[in-house]
């Protein structure tokens, strides 16, 4: 069964603010189909993401276990303007 994801990227920066920025959301509630086209350094409303280092990090929709756990990169990886 195909469910729908959230993915956002996290920086990673520890948070010494609350509440705590979740990171930029750059999909919600989209079909879990294994790819997902992406336009490099936009969030979901179009607004640039800065040059940094993140990870992907893939959530259900639907938080029920043990679809809950979210997925993320295995490490992180630049964004960087382009040259």
């Amino acid at each position: 069964q195909v469910g729908r994801v959230t993915i956002t990227l996290d920086s990673g920066i520890r948070c010494f603010t609350t509440p705590c920025p979740s990171g930029y959301i750059l999909a919600s509630e989209v079909r879990d189909s294994g790819f997902f086209d992406w336009t490099v350094g936009e969030d979901i409303t179009g607004s640039s993401i800065p040059n940094g280092s993140y990870k992907v990090i893939v959530t259900h929709t639907y938080n029920t276990y043990p679809d809950s756990i979210p997925d993320s990169s295995d490490a992180p990886f630049s964004i960087v303007a382009a040259q």
